[in-house]
């Protein structure tokens, strides 16, 4: 990366768009400027609300199917 390019990457506006897998809405609640968050981008689609979820959240919830 040159000096150049790290000036053009930040006078970028960026915007959040806020996705919820779960419910049809989403509101701040999910999204927080409070703390630094890392940020995930993802380069394919993935099928569905289940792929992504944590892989320890997936595995809690299959230990507990029976609630």
């Amino acid at each position: 990366m040159t000096k150049g390019d790290e000036e053009s990457i930040n006078s970028m506006k960026a915007w959040v768009i806020e996705l919820n897998p779960f419910m049809e809405t989403t509101d701040r609640a999910s999204f927080s400027w409070q703390h630094k968050t890392l940020l995930r981008i993802t380069e394919k689609v993935r099928p569905g609300p289940w792929s992504m979820l944590p892989i320890s959240i997936r595995q809690w919830i299959k230990n507990n199917d029976n609630i």
